[in-house]
């Protein structure tokens, strides 16, 4: 939203003087590192390691790039739930 904005100083007395981006707070993992997940954008950056579970509760077979999933909900049992950032070592 704030890119869309045209931040213009006219000198009046409503000029924007400060700006606090609002958005939801990132999911804690739990005690397994995994973060739930209930659709919608990559929550990482593309290039990020991750292993996820499916709705079918089975998860991927190895840990591979974040872009390689389809991260939106359409009702299916390969829907993400969850994912887990993957530590260099792990991988």
């Amino acid at each position: 939203m704030a890119k869309s904005c045209e931040w213009e100083h006219l000198g009046t007395s409503v000029d924007i003087i400060a700006y606090r981006v609002v958005g939801t707070p990132p999911a804690e993992p739990d005690a397994d590192g995994w973060i739930e997940w209930k659709g919608g954008e990559c929550p990482v950056p593309d290039s990020t390691i991750v292993k996820v579970r499916f709705r079918s509760n089975d998860e991927s077979a190895r840990p591979c790039r974040a872009d390689w999933h389809a991260w939106d909900h359409v009702g299916a049992r390969s829907d993400i739930i969850a994912y887990r950032v993957v530590k260099e070592k792990e991988a």
